[in-house]
């Protein structure tokens, strides 16, 4: 059994302990995802069907009619039209009910010519081709953790885990 010490930002508070660790609570997976399937859906499916949590380590293969917000604190929103090779992928995607927010995908893509474009993904991601991807599937939790405390008031920041 493993133990986590996780230290938030309390200053006069212990720090919270996690002392059970199941053999079940981290899985790797390998997800394929077929030509014409929308990659965003397929995997909130996944998360929402198994409730669990996804982060995604990688993933190969092609995608087609993407649109992003680019990463410039402008957040432009860009349509791309044709056909480009994920570069990169990384992500979460947490079951309902999890906080606004909190979820979404980072992709970076290869045009025809060559350039390199990426941002968050926006809309649907279709797959133009089989897509592989790797995965890590994870049991999750919301919890209240004491940020600071006053004379009589405690106050409480959402964490995840």
């Amino acid at each position: 059994m493993a133990v986590y010490s996780i230290r938030a930002s309390i200053k006069q508070g212990p720090a919270l302990i996690v002392t059970q660790d199941s053999p079940n609570s981290l899985r790797a997976h390998a997800l394929e995802i077929s030509s014409g399937n929308d990659i965003c859906e397929t995997l909130s499916d996944f998360a929402r069907r198994k409730q669990r949590g996804i982060c995604i380590l990688s993933a190969n293969g092609c995608v087609t009619n993407v649109t992003l917000r680019q990463p410039a604190s402008s957040g432009v929103i860009v349509t791309l039209h044709g056909h480009f090779e994920i570069l990169s992928l990384l992500g979460s995607i947490l079951p309902p009910p999890s906080p606004v927010g909190i979820t979404g995908l980072t992709i970076y893509l290869a045009g025809p010519q060559g350039q390199v474009v990426g941002g968050g993904v926006v809309g649907g991601l279709i797959a133009s081709g089989p897509v592989v991807l790797m995965v890590i599937v994870f049991l999750w939790m919301m919890m209240k953790l004491p940020l600071c405390r006053t004379s009589s008031t405690i106050i409480t920041e959402d964490l995840i885990l």
